[in-house]
């Protein structure tokens, strides 16, 4: 592949205001990417209402699939991919999170499980990119699909599995990290 592909470039454009919320972590770290610190402060209770939002998420594992795709299938070269998990509104992302806490049960999410607001502020968020969170959010992703081979991973399956990696490296509350 190396000196067949020397000088190819793959052009794969994301749709991701929050980079995935399924990442290993490391034990000590002290800072946490935007979608973690977004999930913690569901666990923790910082968000005492649910945000009236949405943000286009997509799973990091998605986005490295779909650079590493076409260079090992040599397919693609040239092209843009819309790469997209979801656009979930925040209260479909607490449920998650709730859901998730519920189904690890240790002492410990069993505790947080209080904590995750069930009330919708009345505000709506401001929005960065698409329609405001009263509007239905359109997109197209199966180019990528199909061409690609990708099936994006779930908004369930991003914000559990980061919930147990959050869980997993200690992190309960929005106070142990860096903002």
């Amino acid at each position: 592949l190396t000196s067949r592909f020397t000088h190819y470039i793959v052009f794969t454009h994301y749709s991701s205001l929050r980079s995935s919320q399924s990442h290993r972590m490391t034990k000590g770290q002290t800072h946490l990417n935007t979608s973690s610190a977004a999930i913690i402060q569901y666990m923790d209770g910082t968000h005492s209402k649910i945000q009236n939002g949405v943000r286009c998420v997509v799973d990091v594992r998605d986005v490295a699939e779909a650079h590493i795709t076409p260079i090992t299938q040599d397919i693609g070269w040239g092209k843009r991919y819309l790469l997209f998990g979801g656009a979930p509104h925040f209260k479909e992302t607490a449920s998650f999170v709730k859901k998730a806490l519920m189904e690890n049960g240790s002492d410990v999410a069993q505790d947080l499980i209080k904590n995750v607001p069930t009330e919708v502020d009345e505000k709506l968020q401001p929005t960065v990119m698409g329609p405001s969170a009263d509007k239905p959010l359109l997109f197209d992703a199966s180019p990528t699909e199909n061409e690609l081979g990708i099936k994006f991973k779930s908004v369930q399956e991003m914000v559990t599995t980061c919930v147990n990696e959050l869980l997993a490296n200690g992190f309960t509350g929005s106070s142990q990290y860096d903002t």
